[in-house]
């Protein structure tokens, strides 16, 4: 794989939009820019997407990747195609540009995309902790989301906090979603996913080969059932939060059973049918989970392999501290034994 230029590199480029831009657009744009001077980019694992100024219209933001991608151009092509065909307000318009940027004299792909100001959905549910009316408003307009996402057969993939935007417009609440690396459409079926996303919001046992119309399922009933759960009980921000989640942690999802969070959401009574729903969901196949919809609806019976999955993940845990024992135990034995022979001589223990 070649290799892609760094956060810093895109920046310096970037101070010169015209030398550095494909698109004529972009080319008469102008960067946001830091306290220095220099243009700010937003830095996640796999790009650098950086906020550029048009001199007519509105903003537009320039996505920088920082590796190579599998696929990459096929991936955007085909999403990009489903999206032109629905009429869904929650995805951002982007052009995939293979040779869009130019960085010491070598061409990059780029994505350039809708700019879409919001409030990130983790700080938009801490601004209003005070306001149960709107989370729980915030927790109907997801759920519509979740069920047209459906509808369409799209996956987002990665749903989480700092891939969620809420807009308030008056009393209505717009849900927008941005990063499309790990996004599902008909047109990848039999593809694998380019990461497995967050793991604060994703299905424990998930992995690449994770793939398909369903893939939102475990991440929206999450957030879904935290909204609902801080609406009627917001003392547990305080207890949970940690800036990189809603309440829940992957290790709530690999043990529920064992989860502090999950013992206390069962006794939050408008939210126990649901909070069971998904501690259930974190033990069958990632296939299995049922939709928010129908969790909603009551209609929730899938329990298939949830004995062998708890089994399995306690039968690990053990077997990891077994394997500890037996390769570090002597070793503890010999420093205890020598520790105490020292100590017999007269050599002082620290």
């Amino acid at each position: 794989m070649a290799d892609y230029p760094t956060p810093s590199q895109y920046q310096e480029a970037l101070q010169v939009p015209a030398t550095a831009f494909a698109d004529p657009d972009l080319q008469d744009a102008t960067p946001r820019t830091n306290v220095l001077g220099l243009p700010q980019p937003i830095t996640g694992a796999f790009a650098a997407v950086f906020p550029m100024e048009r001199p007519a219209g509105s903003p537009v933001a320039a996505k920088c990747f920082l590796n190579e991608q599998p696929r990459q151009q096929r991936r955007y092509e085909a999403i990009a195609a489903h999206l032109a065909e629905v009429d869904m307000p929650a995805f951002l318009a982007f052009d995939y540009q293979p040779e869009g940027v130019r960085v010491g004299g070598a061409a990059y792909p780029l994505l350039k995309m809708e700019w879409a100001e919001g409030t990130a959905l983790n700080r938009f549910v801490e601004a209003h902790l005070d306001a149960p009316a709107v989370l729980e408003r915030l927790a109907g307009a997801w759920a519509d989301l979740m069920g047209r996402l459906e509808q369409e057969d799209l996956a987002h993939g990665d749903l989480q906090h700092g891939n969620v935007l809420v807009q308030s417009v008056g009393d209505t609440l717009r849900l927008r979603l941005v990063d499309y690396d790990t996004m599902y459409v008909p047109a990848l079926e039999g593809e694998r996913s380019a990461e497995v996303g967050h793991r604060n919001y994703q299905h424990p046992d998930r992995t690449e080969a994770d793939f398909g119309p369903t893939l939102d399922r475990f991440s929206g009933l999450a957030i879904h059932t935290a909204l609902r759960a801080c609406a009627h009980q917001p003392s547990l921000w305080e207890r949970y939060d940690t800036g990189e989640n809603l309440l829940f942690r992957d290790a709530d999802f690999y043990a529920p059973d064992d989860s502090p969070l999950f013992e206390e959401l069962c006794t939050i009574e408008p939210v126990a049918e649901e909070v069971e729903a998904l501690r259930t969901a974190c033990y069958v196949e990632p296939t299995a989970v049922p939709s928010v919809s129908d969790v909603r609806a009551g209609d929730v019976t899938i329990r298939s392999g949830e004995v062998t999955r708890k089994e399995r993940r306690r039968e690990g845990a053990r077997e990891e501290r077994s394997l500890f024992a037996r390769a570090f135990g002597p070793l503890l034995l010999t420093i205890v034994v020598g520790a105490v022979g020292l100590a017999g001589a007269g050599w002082p223990l620290v």
